[in-house]
């Protein structure tokens, strides 16, 4: 059956509807109420409950197809008839559902805060969300405007280093084709402008020192010319008053005196012809004993030549038979040799000091000739020594190093 408008459909009850009844459960929930409310009631009710008294307008409608007790006229059937009359229920509304109503009412209630509730945290976060949109458009404007600013000042530096160098070679250019140099005006001191002022002070540094020694060397120069052209001068005047005290041109009686300090300068003038004849011996036999270095260097030299050509020979098994009977060469004469008739000439301390350097350079060029024979024999020996243990077979007719083999040769 059908229940009017406000009514439940299965328990009959009004002021709620079957999705928000209670008694859903129960299938026999009308007849449970009703037979709770009406003990003894006729069943033609249907499990419905009275309607209360009330002073409404519109009267209360009963069931579809319930027979009335009361005075009606018509009937409301199943097809939705008329219905004419009503009856008034004598049973007054005691207030027996104001707790479902209530709990209805807290229902919406909470339903009305929930969507309220929803509502302001839908606001909340559409807030949030263009909290944050605004924020990352203002961080991605700042990039682009950092990125902006970057790439001015990369533009600007580029500018400037190329006006730099621009600037230096227009002055390079400018300097080789003036022949002087050009101050063009910059904004800033570059590194190369710096660097190559460092280097010209280097320079002018380097040159005031070089120009000090050779100074230096000029003035010791200059006082060992004017030492050796004073020592000339008295030579020359000494020689005069010799020759003039023998003719006897100088001799006079009145002169006395004169005499006696020409004969102390005599006298002095032979001490130092003594001491210039000791060094000019000294002298001689430094220059024999050059001599004899120079003759005992070419005759080893020789020797380590006709070494080297017999060791050479030897590798290469091509040992001529003239190698073999030639004889040694003849060693030089022990003893003094004859000095030439410019050894007798005067020697300065310049020249007695090259004299010195020649005779070390030659005695360090001997020793340097004596420990390569020396390391040649012992080369020879090994060499030989291994040869006699091995029998060379035909392979070994070439040297297997070819590397050693041209060190030799260029020694």
């Amino acid at each position: 059956m059908y229940a009017p408008r406000g009514v439940c459909h299965h328990c009959q009850l009004p002021g709620h509807y079957v999705r928000d009844c209670q008694l859903r459960g129960i299938p026999n929930a009308a007849e449970l109420v009703a037979g709770n409310n009406n003990s003894g009631a006729s069943s033609s009710n249907g499990g419905l409950l009275p309607a209360p008294a009330s002073n409404a307008v519109v009267p209360y409608t009963g069931a579809a197809g319930q027979h009335n007790n009361g005075q009606s006229s018509g009937t409301f059937g199943y097809g939705r008839g008329n219905y004419s009359g009503y009856q008034r229920y004598p049973r007054q509304w005691n207030g027996q559902y104001r707790d479902q109503y209530r709990d209805h009412f807290k229902h919406t209630e909470r339903d009305e805060k929930f969507e309220k509730i929803y509502d302001l945290l839908s606001e909340q976060v559409g807030e949030r969300k263009a909290k944050k949109n605004e924020s990352l458009r203002l961080e991605k404007a700042e990039e682009e405007k950092k990125k902006a600013m970057d790439e001015q000042k990369q533009k600007e530096s580029h500018v400037l280093a190329m006006g730099r160098l621009v600037r230096e070679s227009m002055k390079i250019v400018c300097e080789s084709a003036l022949g002087k140099k050009e101050d063009l005006p910059d904004e800033g001191e570059s590194e190369l402008v710096r660097i190559r002022r460092e280097l010209e002070s280097l320079k002018a540094q380097r040159l005031d020192v070089a120009s000090k020694e050779s100074l230096e060397k000029l003035k010791k120069e200059r006082e060992e010319l004017r030492r050796k052209q004073e020592r000339a001068k008295e030579e020359e005047k000494l020689k005069k008053e010799i020759e003039a005290l023998r003719r006897g041109d100088g001799l006079t009686d009145s002169s006395a005196t004169s005499n006696e300090k020409d004969q102390l300068e005599i006298a002095a003038l032979k001490k130092q012809i003594e001491e210039l004849s000791v060094f000019r011996a000294a002298l001689e036999k430094k220059n024999s004993e050059v001599a004899l270095l120079k003759e005992e260097n070419t005759y080893l030299k020789r020797e380590f030549i006709d070494m080297k050509e017999e060791v050479c020979d030897l590798k290469l098994f091509k040992r001529s038979s003239v190698a073999v009977t030639k004889s040694p060469p003849e060693e030089p004469a022990r003893g003094k040799t004859k000095v030439n008739a410019a050894g007798t000439a005067m020697y300065t301390p310049k020249d007695m000091e090259a004299l010195r350097k020649a005779y070390k350079d030659a005695l360090v060029s001997k020793q340097w000739a004596q420990e390569e024979v020396r390391m040649l024999k012992e080369c020879y020996t090994k060499r030989s020594a291994l040869k006699l243990k091995h029998a060379p077979s035909a392979r070994k007719t070439t040297p297997r190093n070819l590397k050693k083999f041209w060190q030799m040769q260029t020694l």
